[in-house]
């Protein structure tokens, strides 16, 4: 299981994810980088959330790392605000473990994971898709506008994006990222 994930991990290219470097005996060594998490970084500088230019940019390339992920039908399993990186500076995201699913896997949720995990996946059976990661980024979103007020525009996305019938959510981050990014 790990060498197949180390391979594919290899292959994907894209500025926000975090590269997979080396492969040794017991463990993948990723790229190396002043990185600390989402969650961290917003505890440290709560102040960066007003900075609304700064943080549609790390939305966008939240999304933009996932929306890929997804072409490559690869979903993301443990995506938290602690598994999203940043520089130490804030100018960069990184998603770690992107090709820890690969494929449409089935297991039990990871403690860590509940909060951010879709309603189905506490469901024997459920198996990983493109909503099961909507769910979880707007849960992220919402996240981030836990430090101040949210913006109406990112009020409506969560509330679509974390419905609990997962046909009631977007389509696909594509479809997600139109949204957001849409000016009134």
């Amino acid at each position: 299981y790990w060498n197949k994930e180390f391979e594919l991990g290899q292959q994907l290219k894209h500025p926000n994810l975090l590269r997979y470097m080396e492969m040794e005996e017991d463990a993948m060594i990723m790229e190396k980088g002043n990185y600390i998490s989402l969650d961290q970084f917003l505890y440290e500088n709560p102040s960066f959330v007003t900075n609304s230019s700064e943080v549609e940019r790390i939305i966008n390339e939240i999304l933009n790392a996932l929306n890929y992920l997804h072409t490559q039908g690869i979903y993301q399993y443990d995506l938290t605000p602690h598994s999203i990186l940043l520089t130490r500076s804030g100018k960069s995201v990184r998603l770690m473990g992107a090709c820890s699913f690969y494929e449409p896997l089935r297991f039990k949720l990871w403690p860590s994971s509940t909060e951010y995990a879709a309603p189905e996946l506490r469901e024997e059976n459920t198996a990983l898709n493109a909503k099961t990661d909507i769910y979880a980024v707007g849960k992220v979103i919402e996240f981030i506008f836990s430090f101040c007020k949210t913006p109406y525009r990112y009020a409506a996305v969560i509330k679509r994006a974390t419905k609990i019938d997962p046909q009631n959510r977007y389509e696909s981050i594509r479809a997600m990222k139109s949204v957001i990014n849409r000016r009134e």
